[in-house]
């Protein structure tokens, strides 16, 4: 039987985790998926199932390679993870989820060290984002596990430690390095003095190579072990993220901003400096790298896990269309504002409320009362909501380096929501908002990633094979839209 060629990627995302099959041509052709939560070792630490992870990962890679013929390996997944490796290539500590609570114990040890932390948000183009920032982690490690640090040789971020595991070969990538670790100088295009004073400079792999390169094959004694065909090519590897960008630099765009939805909102813009305003600075932007190592200009908020939230309140999802936005906003009497994670609000001062005429209502007043006992409609409400959070993507994207006249591609969850797309339309009047039919950006850019390691070709050369299909949103038309956006933006503290 003749086995359609394809390549395989791991896509680890922070709950679930995918293995899906693509072709030369970039269709999909299978797709399995485990949820992996991380496992709470208690006194606030959770650490990642990787050896679950690994694991599941041969088992579907040796029973899809039964009806595929799997010619490359490309590995994605989440920022913020690292593994810290004994002489002998075995973990000297589990590895940390970015999530867990203790970070809270090394803020203040790290910003009294390597502050003024402005200052060092210029100089690395990182904000703080707790544990989320890996040289914490490592401060971390150093100050409660001392014994841990004193085996630790090797510092692999999380693509690479997993294509370690499958090669036996170490090196780095310049999506994960860049993003938001402090151990990166991105002005100097080296290791930053933060990387140089705790002791990782001669532990991260001196190989800093495109996410396409090639680290090694798939190793003999996991092929016997698992039956899977040894000798697979294993890419590099790359942050999911940046991988999501892959298709539109494939594509030839360059004046663009990604708007990827998610539990967290993240605007992306290729960029051709690295600057950031003052009123920028302390706030939850920064700079990656993209694939070729070039910036890519950075702002999140979490846009998902507001709407969740605030949309749980109001007992449904679905908006109550054009009428009731109009209505909101001709009237005024409704508006809520974000904040509901202290040091990543879209707009710095913001409190997670809603406003109903002189009324502030907070969010846990509104968990505990309802809207009905505060005389908040729900269908006003998921209105509120939705023009809330096109405000914050607005400053989101402003922030990443939004340019008058730049496409704007919106994917993700919020994509679904047409409501919140036609309101970032209107206030966008300048720029093209776009939805898209990439369904899976992050695999598909690996996927990329794979068949340019396959074929030995330009990324750019193969962008013949496949077709981004590109709707243009049409902005809602509403009478008052711009008073209510000014009103939005007194309320949020951001004039």
């Amino acid at each position: 039987m003749n086995k359609t060629a394809v390549a395989a990627i791991l896509d680890v995302g922070k709950t679930n985790k995918k293995v899906s099959l693509y072709n030369s041509e970039f269709e999909e052709l299978a797709i399995r998926k485990i949820q992996l939560d991380a496992r709470d070792a208690g006194d606030g630490l959770e650490y990642e199932q990787t050896e679950e992870l690994f694991d599941w990962t041969c088992r579907i890679l040796a029973e899809l390679s039964e009806d595929f013929d799997i010619r490359a390996l490309s590995i994605t997944t989440h920022g913020a993870t690292l593994a810290l490796l004994d002489g002998d290539g075995n973990l000297a500590h589990p590895i940390f989820s970015y999530l867990s609570p203790a970070s809270e114990k090394i803020e203040e040890p790290f910003n009294t060290r390597f502050g003024p932390m402005d200052k060092v948000h210029a100089e690395t183009c990182t904000p703080p984002f707790g544990f989320a920032n890996a040289a914490k982690q490592i401060l971390f490690l150093q100050t409660y596990f001392p014994q841990s640090w004193d085996k630790v040789k090797h510092l692999l971020f999380y693509p690479q430690y997993l294509g370690y595991l499958f090669t036996g070969q170490m090196a780095t990538d310049p999506t994960f390095l860049g993003c938001h670790t402090y151990l990166w100088n991105p002005h100097e295009s080296k290791l930053s003095e933060i990387a140089h004073e705790l002791g990782v400079d001669d532990k991260i792999p001196s190989k800093v190579l495109p996410p396409w390169d090639q680290l090694g094959t798939i190793s003999d004694s996991l092929g016997e072990k698992y039956k899977l065909p040894a000798g697979i090519p294993v890419t590099v590897g790359i942050h999911d993220s940046n991988a999501s960008i892959v298709p539109y630099l494939a594509k030839g765009f360059h004046d663009f901003t990604l708007n990827s939805t998610g539990t967290w909102c993240v605007a992306m813009t290729p960029s051709d400096d690295l600057h950031f305003k003052e009123s920028e600075l302390g706030t939850k932007t920064f700079y990656s790298l993209s694939a070729y190592g070039n910036p890519v200009k950075t702002a999140i908020f979490p846009g998902g896990l507001e709407f969740g939230e605030f949309s749980d309140l109001a007992g449904r999802k679905d908006d109550a269309g054009h009428v009731v936005l109009e209505k909101l906003c001709l009237d005024q009497e409704l508006f809520l504002t974000g904040g509901l994670v202290p040091g990543a609000e879209a707009f710095p001062n913001s409190k997670p409320a809603a406003y109903v005429g002189d009324r502030c209502i907070g969010i846990d007043e509104l968990k505990e009362k309802g809207l009905a006992a505060v005389g908040i409609d729900s269908a006003d409400f998921l209105a509120a909501l939705n023009f809330s959070l096109a405000m914050q993507t607005v400053e989101v994207l402003n922030r990443s380096g939004r340019k008058d006249g730049s496409d704007i591609f919106i994917e993700g969850g919020f994509a679904n929501n047409q409501q919140y797309c036609e309101i970032l339309a209107a206030l966008l009047p300048e720029n093209r908002c776009n939805l898209t039919d990439l369904k899976e950006a992050t695999a598909f850019g690996a996927a990329l990633c794979a068949w340019k390691l396959l074929d030995n070709v330009e990324l750019e050369s193969l962008s013949s094979r496949f077709e981004i299909g590109i709707h243009t949103i049409v902005p809602v038309a509403t009478t008052g839209l711009q008073e209510y956006a000014e009103k939005y933006l007194q309320l949020s503290g951001a004039s």
